[in-house]
């Protein structure tokens, strides 16, 4: 029965049916086969949603969108890059902390990815940087969102493996930064040819400089 819902879900990606919808059609021929009463399937899902800590999820899955969607990420960027822009690989060193910020403000990864691709890449660009370079590093920074609290990755593992989010908090942080100083010191250490693009600004720009 169960390979029977599965084999549902797959034909139904491949037809194109979105994910959501082709796991929720198979779910329910699984159960609808297997005549479970459906109002004790109503029950079974309302206990396992009815819980408080869930409510912190959609809330900010919200707000990070509306900082996405708002602009917050185009001040951020531009205060860290006037203060960091001076020094050697200073715009790489400004995005990963202004995704760690943004990160710790929405809990959203995909926020970050969202709010700071518009305005990270072309400048970057701008500044001698290769494109390469530039969306892998920002699509690495941002994926340190799962790891820096306020994480709604970290709630839902806490509700299904009933543990506290307070200490999942607690031991995701450091090993959020760690990964985030790992990726500064990457960038310290990339070669300069791997990091600036192939088409060199005209000598005498500044902002053709690492």
């Amino acid at each position: 029965m169960v390979g029977i819902g599965f084999g549902s879900i797959v034909v139904l990606v491949l037809l194109g049916v979105p994910v959501w919808v082709s796991v929720l059609l198979g779910s329910s021929v699984v159960l609808l086969a297997s005549n479970f009463d459906s109002v004790l399937i109503g029950a079974i899902i309302y206990e396992k949603v009815a819980n408080v800590a869930l409510i912190a999820v959609p809330l900010f899955i919200l707000s990070g969108q509306l900082l996405a969607l708002g602009g917050a990420a185009r001040p951020l960027i531009n205060l860290l890059t006037r203060f960091m822009g001076h020094i050697p690989g200073g715009p790489a060193y400004a995005v990963i902390v202004a995704s760690v910020i943004f990160a710790a403000m929405s809990s959203s990864g995909l926020a970050a990815l969202a709010g700071f691709a518009p305005i990270v890449i072309p400048m970057m660009l701008q500044m001698g940087y290769s494109r390469r370079f530039s969306v892998g590093l920002l699509m690495c920074s941002s994926a340190l969102g799962p790891l820096i609290p306020p994480s709604t990755y970290l709630i839902i593992f806490g509700f299904m493996t009933e543990t506290s989010v307070k200490d999942l908090y607690t031991a995701a942080f450091i090993p959020g930064l760690t990964l985030a100083v790992l990726l500064g010191i990457t960038v310290l250490f990339t070669p300069k040819e791997v990091t600036m693009s192939r088409h060199r600004r005209p000598p005498g720009r500044k902002d053709g400089k690492r």
